[in-house]
């Protein structure tokens, strides 16, 4: 059984997509000498346990997060708008948006013949918002991407995840750049009035 300082390191690792597949690999090779134990044993209840203990694991770090921490010289006030209303989401993000800062609204978000739909799901004034994709492409359907918002000194922490993913593919690796550009998109435009929508 893993300790639980040799969890907290696997946990970090998995958070990097090119030690992710060792970490999985290494849970599948418990898994497999559980079940070995399990063949061999006629004390089943030990290695049962062990082998659930395991696969819950492996189901908990299979899910993958894009995560970006922003410092960002603004109010959180003024980041919240950005990234709630129409008007400051297709001013760093996507061009052709419609958007509302209303929980239920679906907010479309158009990149040429790319259609993003998602559900607002969470509102919290100047603090949090998260939506739920419910259209996209089948990678992005499913996923829940939030934006959390801590003041400090005057200035936001932004705190972006784009959460949910069943795995670590090619699309995610460029999405987690994507988000990366745009994050430096948003904060530009809160800073100077300015961002680099697509």
């Amino acid at each position: 059984m893993l300790d639980l300082v040799e969890e907290q390191r696997v946990s970090k690792s998995v958070k990097k997509a090119g030690a992710y597949m060792r970490a999985t690999a290494c849970f599948n090779s418990l898994l497999k000498v559980g079940e070995f134990l399990l063949k061999a044993t006629k004390k089943k209840t030990d290695a049962e346990i062990e082998i659930i203990l395991i696969r819950q694991r492996i189901k908990l770090k299979t899910m993958a997060d894009i995560r970006h921490n922003v410092a960002i010289k603004a109010t959180p006030e003024k980041v919240y708008k950005a990234v709630t209303t129409q008007e400051g989401l297709e001013s760093w993000w996507c061009k052709q948006t419609t958007a509302k800062p209303e929980l239920g609204f679906i907010n479309i978000f158009i990149f040429g013949k790319f259609r993003n739909e998602m559900k607002v799901t969470e509102l919290l004034a100047n603090r949090k918002t998260e939506w739920e994709c419910i259209n996209s492409i089948d990678e992005w359907i499913g996923t829940k991407i939030s934006f959390d918002l801590e003041e400090k000194n005057g200035n936001s922490i932004l705190r972006f995840t784009h959460g949910g993913w069943k795995a670590v593919t090619d699309t995610y690796a460029g999405c987690n750049y994507d988000w990366a550009q745009f994050m430096k998109s948003l904060k530009t435009l809160c800073e100077t009035g300015t961002g680099t929508p697509s």
